[in-house]
């Protein structure tokens, strides 16, 4: 396996996270905070999600807590499937809840816990109806899931932005929407986002890379191999500026 297949593995994912939280997710050049895509990290609070958008109020000034009293629990009678459907590390795990909405099917959310279960159970289901608009340009979906028993001790949340075409009805006019998936793991309960924006809103939101302050030069190493003073946290801007300076 080669090295961009070695930075697809577990083993690298679970040593970013590492660096990320002793970084606290901040880029050590700039200063800047940042995203990790796709990446579960630890929360101990909700108001830990906000933390990621203190500097450019991409929650219009509002807090993730303020969507999640917007949410409706009702009482669920059919009972979704959970799939456990990898284990990232001997302390997390990665569940997928494949949800439906009548004869619609969805795609499935993940979620990260500290625990194995072999069988879970939904209690209630809400979500925000009709597209939660906060502006008319703000478009906001949630889905809530509350559990019969929690999953383990730990809280996890990932962040991940990404960028979608959407070609208009009738026409071949295409625009092209940028939207933040916020899914987070908080007690009983696990909670979905989808934060929608016309293109460039995000550009406000900073990527996070690892950096390797040296590499062995006559053996190849596996990227996680290298001790954690050997790695730091940089936005994607301030990394191509380290390789342009320096050669590693």
């Amino acid at each position: 396996m080669g090295y961009k297949e070695d930075l697809k593995t577990n083993e690298w994912n679970t040593k970013c996270i590492e660096i990320l939280e002793r970084d606290h997710f901040k880029c050590l050049d700039c200063g800047c905070i940042g995203i990790h895509n796709n990446s579960f990290f630890r929360i101990y609070n909700l108001d830990d999600i906000n933390y990621f958008f203190s500097e450019n109020s991409l929650l219009p000034n509002k807090g993730i807590e303020h969507y999640i009293e917007n949410i409706l629990l009702k009482d669920i009678h059919n009972k979704l499937i959970i799939t456990k459907i990898e284990k990232i590390s001997d302390h997390k795990f990665i569940y997928q809840i494949h949800p439906s909405l009548g004869h619609i099917s969805h795609e499935p959310y993940m979620f990260a816990a500290d625990d194995y279960q072999s069988s879970i159970t939904y209690i209630k289901r809400g979500k925000i109806n009709n597209n939660y608009n906060d502006n008319r340009n703000f478009i906001i979906s949630a889905e809530c899931f509350e559990f019969q028993h929690n999953i383990g001790n730990t809280n996890y949340a990932s962040i991940t932005h990404q960028t979608e075409n959407i070609k208009n009805k009738g026409t071949q006019c295409i625009h092209t929407r940028e939207s933040l998936c916020i899914s987070i793991h908080y007690q009983k309960r696990f909670y979905y986002f989808t934060f929608s924006f016309p293109f460039d809103f995000f550009s406000r939101i900073k990527h996070l890379n690892i950096h390797h302050n040296k590499y062995d030069d006559i053996f190849y190493q596996k990227p996680w191999i290298y001790s954690n003073d050997e790695l730091i946290t940089l936005c994607q801007e301030c990394h191509q500026k380290r390789h342009l300076k320096t050669h590693i």
